[in-house]
């Protein structure tokens, strides 16, 4: 056990002092990219698409140089493009066979990147799935053994960044993450950032997970005190009731409501006792619906003559998101923390 802790202890000093400095301009560039979403997000509560797409050249460029650095195959090298051309498609759009045909240069580019990249992680898995099979600890040692598995590792590195970008548009779909942006700036991050690679944490935590999941728990920890700040507000303002409302939601004058920066949770309904009267909701609409839905209850609202209406915020996430990449500076992984200290309790 003692020798396998040793081999733990080296793999994690390997994992950081390797390409120390790319590492660093790595964080560098993610800070810079999230200190500008950030900024339009509070500001405008939007981020153009033109904003990705000056990023990713950047990325990519920091992606390239790693993988040069690194003597990377043929097969990672397609893997990492397919990350790219994923992302590409939610940033510029789905390329189609019919624009392509019409001569459209970025339908053509990026469904050949789409396609090549398919290519290339397949051939990826077949090449280097066995020794993954063969070896495992792969997944979570850093450590190089072979020439083989050291470039395993490297196409590891790539196929993480393919395997994780569907699992945030999963999150974006089912509403754990509410706008595209805070979606596309995730990906972002998995694309300047796909491993803990050379990254100088300060505090390190025994465990880490992938460097995007930490950025979102840091961003989820942050935003806990949203609630407590509208409680605060609430009590503060004369409002103690209902609880369900008060810690997430705060009560306006209906002409005071603003779309672009509040959910509108107060509708005219019929109850369990067949009264039509203002109802207010826990959650907003879905994206799909909302425009429309909120146009029909601010109109029923004012036919009712209902003057005061329940209201969600909504928080600029990239704000949070741009915190908590400083946090993954300073800390690591928080997950990795708390199963520190859960192992010395126990």
């Amino acid at each position: 056990m003692d020798g396998m802790s040793d081999l733990r202890a080296l793999g994690d000093v390997a994992l950081i002092v390797e390409g120390s400095e790319l590492g660093i301009f790595r964080w560098f560039y993610g800070a810079v990219v999230l200190i500008i979403v950030a900024v339009l997000d509070s500001r405008d509560r939007r981020v153009p698409n033109a904003v990705w797409v000056i990023t990713m050249p950047g990325a990519a460029a920091l992606v390239g140089l790693d993988l040069q650095m690194r003597e990377a195959d043929i097969a990672t090298w397609g893997t990492a493009l397919a990350a790219f051309a994923w992302v590409c498609i939610h940033v510029i759009g789905k390329p189609t066979w019919q624009d392509a045909r019409s001569g459209s240069w970025p339908d053509i580019v990026l469904g050949s990147a789409i396609g090549l990249g398919a290519m290339c992680t397949m051939w990826g898995i077949w090449t280097h799935l066995p020794n993954v099979i063969e070896a495992p600890w792969i997944l979570i040692e850093p450590l190089d053994t072979t020439e083989s598995m050291r470039l395993t590792r490297v196409w590891l590195m790539a196929f993480s960044m393919v395997v994780s970008i569907p699992l945030i548009e999963m999150l974006w779909r089912l509403g754990a993450l509410r706008g595209g942006a805070d979606a596309k700036a995730l990906m972002m991050c998995v694309l300047i950032l796909p491993t803990w690679s050379g990254v100088p944490i300060i505090a390190m935590p025994p465990h880490l997970s992938a460097p995007f999941i930490s950025l979102a728990i840091w961003a989820g920890i942050l935003m806990l005190s949203v609630p407590i700040h509208m409680i605060i507000k609430n009590i503060s303002a004369g409002t103690k009731s209902p609880l369900g409302m008060i810690w997430h939601a705060t009560r306006i004058d209906l002409d005071d409501f603003n779309p672009e920066r509040q959910w509108l949770l107060t509708n005219i309904a019929s109850g369990h006792d067949g009264k039509t009267g203002p109802r207010h909701r826990m959650r907003p609409v879905s994206r799909s619906r909302e425009e429309e839905w909120t146009e029909l209850a601010i109109k029923d609202l004012k036919n009712h003559g209902e003057n005061r209406v329940w209201v969600t915020h909504k928080h600029p996430y990239l704000v949070y998101m741009c915190l908590g990449w400083i946090l993954l500076l300073l800390f690591g992984d928080a997950v990795g923390h708390v199963a520190g200290w859960m192992n010395q309790l126990g």
